[in-house]
This record gives C-alpha cells, structure tokens and sequence, in this order.
C-alpha cells in the first residue's frame, strides 16, 4: 500500500504516519510520503493500492505540497487510466469554515 499525504500543519503527516504504524503491526507492506515527493504518475498504476490522506488549510483550501500533485492528476495527457487506481481518500477538515 502507498500512503500518499497532503499536509500544511502536520496533521495529515501524522495520520498518514500512524496508518503506516498500523500497516506494519498487521504485516501489510506499505510506503508513506508526502504528494509533492510522489513525481512520477505513471508509477500509480504500479501500486496495488494508494491512501490519500490530505487536510484543508486556511479557509479550505488544498496544503501547499498537494497542489502539484493534483494539478498534475488534471492533465488532460495523463500517462495512466484512474479507473484502474484502487484508492481510499481520508479527508481531514474543519467544519467550522464558511465554505
């Protein structure tokens, strides 16, 4: 399993960190890193399945070391077919915002 995290202040960080914990006490392979490491997409489809977990800053908004990542999933020329992507997303947000 790859754990991919989209963090500003941490917390996605330290969730993703504590899933890898979890992985490896139950014997699970697995990988973690930050989305703005992750720099080859066409490597996604090599992967039996990806976690995503991403928090919201400010007002919402995306952490400043996704936006990369997922502007690249927005190409219109992606070298891989999602469809194929076995996937879970952990959001981390605030419903105190307005928006």
């Amino acid at each position: 399993m790859l754990i991919l995290y989209g963090s500003q202040g941490g917390n996605a960080a330290d969730y993703a960190e504590q899933l890898a914990r979890c992985m490896f006490i139950r014997g699970f392979a697995y990988r973690f890193q930050a989305m703005n490491e992750y720099q080859d997409l066409s490597l996604l489809k090599q992967e039996s399945v990806v976690l995503f977990v991403v928090s919201t800053t400010g007002e919402g908004e995306m952490p400043d070391n996704a936006k990369t990542f997922w502007r690249s999933l927005l190409q219109k020329d992606l070298p891989l077919n999602l469809n194929l992507l076995k996937y879970a997303v952990f959001g981390l947000g605030d419903s105190s915002y307005e928006q």
